[in-house]
């Protein structure tokens, strides 16, 4: 199949703060993927990076075979709303929301196949099926490979890197894509409508 998008060995840092490291993968033509992991995997930053709001420190982002590392915002876009894309390739992180992947390690779904929210280690991605975590085989998967995040908190980690980004996107005028109609309107947040429909201000 024709490779569509191509990521080469992607890292990006903030200062001391490695978000992604040497993040590969490729998406083919005709292909649906989604990218899966834990908060503050680097989820969100491997977007930014393919959409150009990040240029990566290293490596390369190639589509149709062209380098668009941080320079092709006129391709793909991330904007939210479809009358602001064009025909634009349209990168989906919204997923990210509050209701849809925030939820605490070891948790069990409302689903009738009870899956579970659990931490495992990178190197034992391709081994796990989505719909095979679940309440009754996680417990035996724990016992033959250990909790994850056992060491967690012998390794802290500074607050500030995460701050000082979220500073550079306010800077440059990127905005948190609408939250959910459940939830209060949140400071900073965008209009909940699309542009198109949203009130005009009164001409004076």
């Amino acid at each position: 199949m024709t490779v569509l998008l191509k990521l080469e060995n992607v890292t990006k840092r903030f200062g001391g703060l490695t978000a992604v490291n040497k993040f590969s993968t490729e998406i083919h033509a005709g292909e649906l993927c989604a990218l899966i992991g834990p908060n503050g995997s680097g989820k969100t930053t491997i977007f930014n990076v393919i959409t150009g709001i990040y240029t990566p420190t290293e490596g390369h982002v190639l589509l149709g075979g062209e380098n668009i590392s941080g320079k092709r915002p006129d391709l793909i876009t991330a904007a939210w709303w479809k009358e602001e894309r064009g025909e634009r390739i349209f990168i989906d992180f919204n997923q990210n929301a509050p209701h849809k992947t925030v939820f605490a390690p070891w948790s069990v779904r409302a689903l009738d196949h009870a899956p579970v929210s659990f931490p495992f280690p990178w190197e034992l991605l391709d081994t796990l099926q989505p719909h095979g975590i679940t309440i009754a085989t996680v417990p035996a998967w724990v016992d033959r490979h250990g909790d994850a995040w056992a060491a967690m908190t012998a390794h802290p980690q500074p607050m500030a890197p995460f701050l000082e980004m979220v500073h550079a996107d306010q800077s440059a005028g990127l905005q948190d894509a609408p939250w959910p109609p459940v939830y209060p309107k949140m400071p900073g947040e965008p209009p909940r409508v699309a542009p198109s429909r949203a009130k005009k201000p009164k001409p004076n």
